[in-house]
């Protein structure tokens, strides 16, 4: 069964290289959406595997991260701001699920640990400083009004992002 899938993918992933390249956008999103369709049968396959503990959760969020991700490539596709709106939001979604999936196996390592909560205070405020020079100071006035609230949320996922690692 992997192998059959992993054989899929690469000729997808050939024929995706090769639409791209004769610039057939359709032809270049069917080839995308079935990357996208069998990186998340990956992950359904994954979990019907016998798990226990972290596992169980850590899968089930990346299978859950991997369909906002199918989401976002598919909505991308099409044009208008209401289309692009929504696929930044289900890419947004993806990075909170891969956050929270990764940060599952890091917490309990660090649960394990003692932990110096002043470094964690500090490196959240260092966080919080830098994005906002970051994103206020140089990235927000570049950017069209309307998109201003879709990229300080992602500015906001980012950091979330940064502070779990």
């Amino acid at each position: 069964m992997t192998y059959s899938l992993a054989t899929a993918l690469f000729v997808s992933l050939g024929l995706l290289l090769w639409f791209s390249y004769l610039d057939w956008k359709w032809c270049s999103l069917g080839a995308k959406m079935t990357c996208s369709s069998i990186f998340l049968w990956f992950g359904i396959y994954r979990n019907s595997l016998p798990k226990s503990g972290v596992d169980v959760f850590y899968g089930r969020v990346i299978t859950i991260a991997l369909f906002f991700a199918s989401l976002g490539d598919l909505l991308i596709a099409f044009e208008g701001e209401e289309w692009f709106i929504s696929a930044v939001v289900a890419f947004m979604l993806t990075h909170i699920m891969y956050t929270i999936g990764f940060s599952s196996i890091l917490w309990q390592r660090f649960k394990s640990r003692t932990a110096n909560y002043y470094s964690l205070v500090s490196v959240l405020l260092f966080i919080v400083f830098t994005s906002y020079i970051v994103g206020y100071r140089i990235i927000i006035p570049q950017i069209p009004s309307n998109f201003v609230g879709i990229c300080y949320g992602y500015m906001c996922t980012f950091a979330f992002i940064v502070l779990t690692f």
